[in-house]
């Protein structure tokens, strides 16, 4: 397959041929020039207006990140951490504001501290599938606003490979909390602190289905939390590592079986139904102190007895009752509503 990139065009980021030879790791470093960035400027005096695209608008310097610190890998390729001058992000409507004479207002001047970014490197771009995904990234987080959903910063593309920037916490994701929980430090969650974390993801979704958007791969692995318990929802999606044992190759695709309802599975209709299943499955991580759901049966078990509908989930026994009655769509998954 002819290698691909992304590029602007005038409904968003569309796929388009590149010369660009495999890059590897060390194309991290270096990186070359992109096609993407001289079609832009090939186009600049006849599409002035388009120029102006939320996608340009998007566009940040690889120079601007420091301290790159490599925590997983992808389908698109390696998954890092950086830090930022916060004074390069935009982080609120304050930011924006803006005086007649094009000036920002100092009050309105963001501080000069230095944040944690997830940076997502796009190596993959010979695979339709993860340039269709990445695109699918940008459009879903571009378009969300809300204190529990990661912010998307930026997206660099002067050079190649691309760059994804995404809020991140400094806790990292739930699941590797929910795990560290197990040995006592940090203390388990309370009670009342899983039902406050399960609710602030209810929010985070009902915004992201109101918006008419499917996010595919709901887990606490895709959830990040900071020091104050607040979790968002995110989309790290590190399904080579660490989370490997997460998801599962079926039909040509990586998946994460164990989250997915028959219909999602075996059918590929994805829907807010089948997030409310993940969330339900999210449930059960937070309460088993995030165990693998069904760890005691292996991929090819799991696919059978999904597809004979003999899977038989249990609630696990800590948690609320509140909460259980959510579990239900576990038992009916096609009957389930927001």
């Amino acid at each position: 397959m002819e290698n691909q990139e992304l590029k602007t065009a005038e409904n968003g980021i569309e796929l388009a041929p590149s010369n660009r030879g495999p890059n590897g790791i060390e194309a991290h470093k270096e990186g070359q020039k992109s096609d993407g960035a001289d079609t832009c400027n090939s186009q600049a005096s006849n599409q002035s207006k388009k120029s102006k695209h939320s996608y340009d608008k998007l566009a940040l310097s690889r120079s601007l990140l420091k301290d790159l610190t490599l925590i997983g890998r992808g389908e698109f390729g390696d998954v890092m951490v950086a830090k930022v001058s916060e004074s390069h992000l935009f982080l609120g409507e304050k930011v924006a504001k803006r005086s007649s004479d094009g000036s920002t207002k100092e009050e309105d001047q963001p501080a000069t501290k230095e944040v944690a970014v997830l940076v997502k490197i796009l190596t993959q771009t010979k695979d339709e599938n993860c340039l269709t995904e990445f695109k699918r990234e940008i459009d879903m987080f571009s378009k969300l606003t809300h204190e529990h959903i990661t912010k998307l910063f930026g997206l660099c593309r002067e050079q190649e490979p691309h760059y994804l920037i995404m809020e991140h916490t400094e806790w990292g994701d739930l699941k590797k909390f929910l795990v560290a929980t197990q040995s006592g430090s940090p203390p388990p969650l309370t009670t009342s602190q899983g039902v406050v974390i399960a609710y602030q993801l209810s929010r985070a979704m009902d915004h992201l289905s109101n918006h008419r958007m499917v996010h595919k791969d709901l887990a606490a692995r895709n959830c990040l939390l900071t020091s104050s318990l607040v979790v968002k929802v995110g989309l790290p999606r590190m399904t080579k590592e660490p989370y490997s044992q997460e998801y599962c190759k079926h039909a040509n695709q990586v998946i994460p079986l164990r989250w997915l309802p028959y219909e999602a599975v075996y059918e590929d209709e994805y829907s807010t139904k089948s997030d409310v299943y993940a969330f339900a499955v999210v449930i059960w991580e937070i309460f088993s102190q995030g165990e693998l759901p069904h760890s005691k049966i292996n991929d090819n078990s799991f696919l059978a007895k999904l597809k004979e509908k003999k899977l038989e989930w249990k609630v696990h026994g800590s948690t609320p009752e509140s909460l259980q009655k959510i579990q239900v769509c576990w038992f009916y998954p096609l009957k389930v509503s927001t």
